[in-house]
């Protein structure tokens, strides 16, 4: 990913880097839950458990992490 990342992509990638447990709320109603593996311009690869699940992102009304993402500032190593 490059540093001009939008800011979809920069908390998308904070999330994932942090493996931070993730409820993903559907338009359609229903909750998928898991850890980010992966994303591009058009679908999020989560992992729950042993499986992985791609969702498409237009089919994503919420992102909601469990923990707080400090995305807007841009992506910061803890390290």
């Amino acid at each position: 990913m490059s540093n001009n990342l939008d800011y979809q992509s920069k908390m998308l990638e904070a999330i994932k880097k942090k493996n931070i447990w993730t409820k993903f709320y559907l338009t359609d109603g229903r909750l998928l839950e898991g850890e980010i593996v992966n994303f591009d311009n058009f679908v999020i690869v989560i992992r729950h458990g042993e499986k992985n699940k791609m969702i498409y992102k237009h089919a994503i009304a919420t992102v909601a992490p469990d923990e707080d993402v400090k995305a807007g500032v841009g992506i910061v190593d803890d390290e």
